[in-house]
């Protein structure tokens, strides 16, 4: 195996590598490549705002991962959109460092859109990225698209904007920030930097404060010598009493019973009298009287809402008998705030009344949605632990079963433990014709994932009682994190669905992450971006979403490229992830530090490397004398080698080509012409590091004098002539072929002994 001596060059994530005999005084690195690569990640670097027409480089950097190497095998094109319309298809030119480049003409002002594809077949990996670049006639058009939004306090508040160009397309890669401002237009957060999620928008999220009022916002955006911005944002958060209307609470009337009592039937046949609500509630009047379960239900709001029926038989004021049912709706506020406006609904079934006039109301519904009939009624407004209660009557023979329906009336899973079975319970009942069995189907989720299903088949209920069913078939949690269950009640065939319930459940765990940040390269400078890589381990049981953000900070705490996303790391994993955070020309130099935190629930994990940040006269020069040296100790082997017997004509017409490039490079840099300094140096690079790759190669390759070149074409005329002489003596009948055969075996001798003195491989 041979060793690899890497130098850093001049931009995050390129190396320069090699394998040679020689120590060169700024090797840094000795590593041993192992890492098998599966997939590629590219970026795309270009001034994305040209104040004019004219060309420029554009640059797409391409890393293969997990290693986060640069990849040279890569072959990188695009198609161009142009501003006027045309359609071009380019190609990119590698530099060997994993950089791929191209020069482009734009010719027209306006939105250019580069539809760039990348495609490594070494390791079958591709990548697509659209780009775009913005030529001298562009305005920002500037718009909220969640403005005018509401929150309460503690909520996360989301401020989003919209960046268009002039000609309707995104506008992409903005430098982009906000300012946010109490309602008394005091100063809640100056600006910070907002996140760019590619289509032009742009966000910035935090807590909604405690304040109650309208806030408002102003976004900036710039790119190079253009800026513009919107002062018009606005958001309110509110207080904690919730404002009016909240939600609407909506229930369909549910009725559980055993089938109406005995009166029922006879009733349905005889003339029904006027109903008096006081005979109903008159205890003396009542003759017979049959009360069924009641049904509960609590909204996400904190709305109580119970539904009670009963069968009544009463003695009417008029002396005859009557069949009555009774029905209720209780609603009582469970929260902690507040509620207004509660509307409760009450859709009563045909087979109950088919008119809106079959109805007796106690207190007269506010509307009358629907005469088949559909009822609502409005309460303006329920303090904390008060109830509302509605009732109605239905004077008719009613078969209860028709209107009732099979129910979940519980359902739970009790505390949830790593690695502890657990059993899943729930409360049936039915109001179907005879005795009926069922089919339960229970799943459990962890996000997209199904962890568990069972079916279980309950025994036989009876008509109007409450049976309790254990599955049988425990489930065994092996993740920690938030799951949801899903409970069906359904017919044994599966045909029909009679009732569901949803519990969000959360199993307990321990919560330990590790987060390391890696700088790639010691220094660096502004202008370009800066590339470091972030690792976060899960070395606890939890399986969620964790927030991850990173940003760079100078030492007065100004951060650039604040970003964050998502990420979701099963226990005893880990991500790694290599994040690129541009740092704006002409910021000052000095000690900077690359960040990241991750945060979830109370887990707050934070990692930094530190790295120099030099002026751009400062690195480059130091990087452009470092090639220097190192071109001049390349001159000195090949010298060497040249001494030895070596043919270096050609490696020193490419370092003589290599010292041109450099004293180019030199004198921009004393003209302090920085703009084509990042790509000429890499290229620079590459060029030396494919001298060095062939001048390990050179062996003893003696010249080709005169001489030899005779010696050569000498010793092929003999080899010809002993082919003819054998020949003939071969037609003499073979006489004299042992003189031949020794004279042959002498002058291949002295061929063989010519070829290696000429190639090199034998004595000089």
């Amino acid at each position: 195996m041979r060793g690899i001596l890497c130098f850093p060059a001049l931009h995050a994530m390129f190396f320069l590598c090699f394998a040679a005999a020689s120590a060169f005084e700024d090797s840094t690195v000795l590593t041993w490549a192992s890492i098998k690569d599966t997939s590629i990640g590219s970026s795309f670097s270009a001034s994305r705002c040209m104040a004019s027409t004219g060309s420029q480089n554009l640059v797409v950097k391409v890393l293969t991962f997990p290693s986060g190497r640069p990849d040279i095998d890569s072959v990188v094109t695009a198609t161009v959109n142009e501003a006027d319309g045309d359609t071009n298809s380019i190609s990119f030119l590698s530099l060997g460092d994993g950089n791929y480049t191209t020069p482009y003409t734009f010719d027209s002002n306006g939105t250019y859109k580069f539809m760039v594809n990348v495609q490594d077949a070494n390791i079958s990996a591709s990548q697509d990225l659209n780009e775009y670049i913005y030529v001298n006639d562009f305005s920002m058009q500037i718009s909220f698209v969640n403005n005018n939004a509401s929150y309460s306090k503690g909520d996360t508040v989301s401020l989003r904007n919209l960046v268009l160009n002039s000609d309707g397309n995104a506008f992409n890669d903005l430098n982009a920030s906000t300012s946010i401002y109490y309602p008394d237009s005091s100063t809640l957060y100056s600006n910070q930097q907002m996140r760019g999620l590619g289509n032009g928008e742009y966000i910035y999220s935090f807590i909604a404060p405690s304040t109650a009022g309208t806030y408002s916002a102003t976004s900036a955006f710039s790119c190079n010598a253009t800026s513009d911005s919107n002062g018009l944002g606005r958001f309110s958060v509110s207080a904690s009493e919730i404002p009016a209307p909240p939600a609407i609470i909506t229930v369909t009337t549910t009725v559980l019973g055993n089938g109406g009592g005995g009166g029922g039937g006879g009733s349905s046949r005889q003339k029904i009298p006027p109903l008096n609500i006081a005979d109903v509630e008159n205890p003396a009047k009542i003759i017979n009287k049959i009360d069924y379960e009641p049904v509960r239900t609590v909204t996400s709001d904190g709305i109580e809402i119970i539904k009670n029926t009963s069968y009544e038989e009463i003695r009417t004021s008029s002396g005859t008998n009557a069949s009555v049912h009774v029905f209720s709706s209780r609603v009582k506020n469970t929260s902690e705030a507040i509620v207004k406006n509660v509307r409760v609904r009450e859709t009563i079934p045909k087979s109950i009344a088919s008119d809106i006039s079959k109805v007796t109301f106690r207190e007269a519904p506010t509307t009358i949605i629907n005469p088949d009939p559909e009822v609502e009624w409005i309460i303006p407004e329920l303090k904390q632990g008060e109830s509302k209660e509605f009732f109605y009557f239905v004077t008719k023979s009613v078969s209860l079963g028709e209107a009732l329906r099979v129910s979940i009336r519980d359902f739970s899973l009790g505390k949830l433990y790593l690695g502890v079975p657990s059993t899943a319970k729930a409360s049936l009942s039915h109001a179907l014709a005879g005795q009926q069995a069922f089919l339960l189907q229970l799943q459990i989720s962890n996000g997209a994932n199904v962890e568990f299903y069972s079916e279980q088949q309950t025994p036989v209920i009876p008509v109007g009682k409450t049976v309790e069913v254990d599955f049988s078939e425990q489930w065994v949690p092996t993740i920690a994190g938030t799951y949801v269950a899903m409970l069906t009640l359904a017919s044994l065939d599966k045909r029909t669905k009679y009732d569901s319930k949803v519990l969000k459940i959360g199993v307990l765990g321990d919560l330990r992450y590790d987060l390391k940040v890696d700088c790639l390269l010691p220094k660096s400078t502004s202008g370009v971006p800066f590339d470091f890589n972030i690792t976060a381990t899960n070395f606890g049981d939890y399986y969620e979403d964790v927030d991850l953000i990173w940003w760079v900070q100078d030492w007065q705490n100004q951060k650039y490229g604040y970003a964050s996303m998502p990420v979701a790391i099963k226990p005893d994993k880990s991500i790694s992830k290599d994040v690129s955070v541009f740092i704006p020309a002409n910021v000052r130099a000095g000690i900077y530090t690359a960040r990241a935190h991750l945060e979830f629930q109370d887990v707050k994990k934070d990692a930094t490397c530190v790295f120099q940040l030099d002026t751009p006269e400062v690195y480059y020069r130091e990087a452009i004398e470092k090639l220097q040296r190192q071109v001049a100790d390349l001159k000195a082997m090949l010298k060497e080698k040249q001494k030895q017997g070596n043919v270096t004509d050609y490696l020193g017409s490419k370092i003589a080509e290599l010292e041109g490039k450099i004293a180019l490079m030199k004198k921009a840099l004393e003209d302090s012409d920085f703009t084509g300094l990042s790509t000429a140096l890499p290229q620079a690079y590459s060029e030396l590091n494919d001298i060095l790759d062939l001048s390990g190669r050179l062996e003893k390759e003696n010249a080709l004098d005169i001489a030899s070149i005779i010696g050569l074409f000498l010793a092929a005329l003999a080899v010809i002539s002993i082919i003819i002489i054998f020949r003939r003596l071969h037609e003499d009948g073979g006489k004299g072929i042992g003189i031949i055969k020794r004279k042959f075996q002498f002058i291949a001798g002295k061929i063989s002994k010519a070829l290696e003195n000429l190639l090199g491989l034998g004595e000089n």
